[in-house]
């Protein structure tokens, strides 16, 4: 039983060792100093036999201990990318040592941790603009007042107007817009302002955009409410369908974000709006949460229970409303306390019958 179990766990272990291979490459490399300068010296290999390394394809490099200070850009298969500073100059090199570009080209090179991977260099012209490179390709030409980076994603400012690169260098939104600014969190989306008009873009380039134009007086970045004059909608997480509640909704309320929940209100009645669809029109008083996914409505001075079905995104109705009052000690509690016709009863939640 020893032996089997042991020998499971070394073929477990070789084929973790060669899914890394084939996923990662064989690369071995590190920064070494001597007599205070860097160098950098290391192993890739991406030939095969089979499943096995061929280790007739190994190549090694050295990079001689020459330059004032090292920095990683890239890893990866048969390219390693280092920014790199000698004599007060900065410049990108390859794992062969060749520069990307001259020392003097620019005035400063800054690296910046990118997503994914995807570490930036930021640079700097002589006459103060800048632009970006990632690895050895200028995804940005140095030409812009200031730059900001997010996940696959570049802002540009040029003249107080701003635009949007994406990691390809390919310029998605052009410069042209008073502000540009990412939602909560979400980077697929961009949220652009001109002349005090609100628009949505996408920053995924098979997608078509702009998914909202731009009409709008006011978006929220955090839960995708938009505004046009004093009436509200929403639009799509997904941005496939754009706006999927219409602007002619008095007022939305974020209920659970976590589940992209909202009350809605139309015409002085309260709804629910789940994701993409109308759970409930709009057609209480008052919808109030009174435990997990349980809710108290009212309707003309009388009350009633409904429930949430996230299942089947929809609502049931627990009790209708006729009720004087129901109310609930604790949210946690399994029994709500009932009050008709000055006559007292209860509701179990868990049985989900009255109980007289």
């Amino acid at each position: 039983m020893f032996f089997a179990k042991k020998f499971h766990f070394c073929i477990l272990l070789l084929f973790l060792l060669i899914v890394q291979n084939i996923l990662f490459n064989y690369v071995q490399a590190a920064v070494y100093s001597s007599n205070g300068k860097y160098g950098y010296t290391g192993t890739y290999n991406t030939g095969y036999k089979g499943y096995w390394i061929d280790l007739s394809k190994e190549h090694k490099f050295n990079i001689p201990p020459e330059y004032d200070k090292i920095e990683l850009l890239e890893e990866c298969f048969e390219e390693t990318y280092l920014l790199v500073t000698k004599d007060n100059k900065k410049t990108i090199i390859r794992h062969n040592n060749v520069p990307v570009f001259s020392y003097n080209k620019y005035k400063n090179l800054e690296k910046i941790y990118g997503w994914a991977g995807l570490n930036y260099v930021k640079v700097t012209s002589h006459n103060g603009k800048y632009g970006a490179y990632l690895w050895d390709k200028n995804i940005v030409p140095a030409k812009y007042d200031n730059i900001e980076f997010y996940p696959a994603n570049i802002i540009v400012t040029k003249k107080n107007f701003k635009g949007l690169y994406n990691s390809d260098g390919k310029l998605l939104i052009p410069v042209i817009y008073d502000r540009l600014f990412f939602e909560k969190d979400v980077y697929h989306y961009v949220i652009a302002v001109k002349n005090n008009k609100y628009g949505v873009f996408s920053t995924v380039s098979t997608v078509e955009t702009p998914i909202l134009d731009l009409t709008y007086d006011y978006i929220n970045k955090d839960n995708h409410i938009v505004k046009k004059g004093k009436l509200y909608g929403k639009y799509s997480m997904n941005g496939y369908d754009n706006l999927v509640l219409p602007v002619n909704y008095d007022k939305i309320e974020v209920l659970d974000k976590e589940n992209d929940l909202y009350k809605i209100y139309q015409n002085n009645k309260v709804g629910l709006f789940q994701r993409d669809k109308i759970i409930c029109p709009p057609k209480y008083d008052t919808i109030e949460p009174s435990g997990d996914i349980h809710y108290t409505v009212k309707l003309n001075g009388k009350y009633g229970l409904i429930a949430h079905d996230f299942e089947n995104d929809s609502i049931k109705i627990l009790l209708p409303v006729i009720y004087d009052e129901i109310y609930i000690e604790d949210n946690d509690s399994d029994v709500y306390y009932l009050k008709k016709d000055n006559k007292k009863s209860f509701y179990s939640k868990r049985q989900n019958k009255i109980i007289p």
